[in-house]
């Protein structure tokens, strides 16, 4: 069963939400801080429900921190209707934003839809017994799902696109980190030794080229 992860201050609204949540066939996990919310984020979470304006941590500082470390659907509930808040939500990775009150029945849908999006099970490949899933971009070794940061999934998928041809740490750093200010050659070295660890055997495919750059064969 799919858990939804509620993160709500206002107890009467997380329990309104939690109903229509398991009417839908999926379970409901609670959190009424930013906090606690980061504390029961884990790989089993398939899509989070996040408040903004909350004690001890806003929802902006949460989602960016979800973000970094999964690719899950993040969709913001807030009374907060301002311009503002809502370009800053998408900046920190949010995929959808909606303004209170809102209708039950359109929340519903807009779950069901992220659901099927980032949970196809159709494999977009299987290489080297390593299977990624672009659709929701999770990456399997094995049955093991392999957890990698939003960097780290970019740039396995950038490899894996030009497999067998030399990339530059320049080609590199330029298309995975090219929205990013003052970030030096190191990163992809760093980025590169990360993966091969977290890939365990297939890292291996992941070859030095000296002076150059890398290659996946």
């Amino acid at each position: 069963m799919r858990k939804i992860l509620v993160v709500e201050d206002d107890s009467r609204m997380r329990e309104f939400i939690k109903i229509y949540i398991e009417n839908s066939n999926y379970e409901c996990l609670q959190a009424e801080n930013g906090e606690e919310a980061l504390e029961k984020i884990s790989n089993s979470v398939s899509l989070v429900l996040l408040d903004l304006m909350m004690p001890k941590l806003d929802g902006f500082h949460v989602c960016k921190k979800i973000r970094e470390e999964y690719e899950i659907p993040i969709i913001i509930l807030t009374a907060l209707n301002e311009e503002l808040a809502e370009v800053k939500c998408y900046e920190m990775g949010a995929d959808d934003y909606i303004t209170k009150p809102f209708k039950a029945k359109v929340l519903m849908a807009k779950i069901k839809r992220f659901l099927e999006r980032y949970n196809n099970d159709i494999a977009y490949a299987d290489l080297f017994g390593l299977k990624i899933n672009r659709e929701s971009r999770r990456v399997y070794l094995g049955e093991n799902n392999v957890k990698l940061a939003p960097k780290e999934y970019k740039l396995l998928m950038y490899l894996i696109d030009n497999k067998d041809i030399v990339l530059s740490r320049e080609q590199i750093l330029d298309f995975v980190w090219k929205d990013d200010l003052d970030i030096n050659m190191r990163v992809v070295d760093n980025h590169i030794k990360k993966l091969r660890n977290k890939l365990d055997i297939f890292g291996k495919h992941i070859e030095t080229v000296i002076s150059v750059g890398y290659v996946l064969r």
